[in-house]
């Protein structure tokens, strides 16, 4: 949550000329609400099915670079599809930048509890073998890493 996953990723995505595709927002429209809302009306373990779904059909794409939700590769079906069939790359910021940034959106479901969701998250965020730490750094330099990275892999 807010480590730039929707920012970098298009940045990426014009450089590297891919589609972009952000998950959240496949989400929204498939649905017509927004993910605020899908959590309101109909839970969150619906959501996470819904975002199941979405990794099952995007990995089987090619040439896209795809802004998971913060919690779409926690499941552990998802996150195999995606490390089998992609190269994936965790966004990582510290908790203060978390915060700072989750300051100024009222649109995530989870911000309230933040803190223990990314507690509760981040050995399997840790656990990728692709990581680049956002604190701090402008866009267009984590997309210039992600990018390195990428090539290099």
């Amino acid at each position: 949550m807010s480590t730039g996953k929707s920012t970098v990723g298009k940045l990426v995505a014009e450089q590297l000329k891919r589609r972009f595709v952000d998950m959240d927002t496949i989400i929204e429209r498939q649905s017509g609400m927004s993910i605020k809302r899908i959590f309101a009306a109909y839970s969150e373990p619906y959501f996470r099915a819904m975002e199941k779904g979405l990794v099952r059909d995007l990995v089987e794409e090619s040439n896209l670079v795809i802004a998971t939700g913060g919690g779409a590769l926690i499941d552990k079906e998802s996150r195999e599809l995606a490390l089998q069939h992609a190269f994936v790359v965790c966004l990582m910021t510290s908790p203060e930048q978390i915060e700072q940034r989750l300051r100024e959106s009222d649109a995530r479901p989870l911000a309230s509890s933040w803190r223990i969701i990314y507690d509760k998250r981040l050995p399997i965020y840790q656990s990728f073998e692709h990581q680049i730490d956002t604190t701090n750094k402008l866009p267009e330099t984590v997309a210039q890493e992600l990018i390195a990275l990428w090539q290099n892999a």
